[in-house]
């Protein structure tokens, strides 16, 4: 940021809180719902595997490809 937008941001929050920590809000916020994706994902899998409508395999394989997707999206925020 340059030091007029810098000076623009702080007037319009009034100094409530910085740049930086608004993105550390953002970004937490994303995380916090992808990992509750990846936890909804994990438990509708396993409820398919105890209705028997997957196997054990593809259980493992959801869940695995959801956590990837995590990694990725917090790899891509940072």
């Amino acid at each position: 940021m340059t030091a007029a937008q810098q000076s623009a941001f702080n007037a319009s929050v009034g100094g409530f809180f910085t740049a930086g920590e608004l993105y550390f809000t953002i970004t937490a916020m994303i995380l916090t719902l992808a990992f509750t994706w990846l936890a909804w994902l994990a438990v509708s899998a396993y409820g398919g595997v105890a209705r028997h409508t997957l196997g054990f395999g593809e259980l493992t394989a959801l869940v695995l490809r959801g956590t990837f997707v995590l990694m990725l999206l917090g790899y891509f925020i940072r």
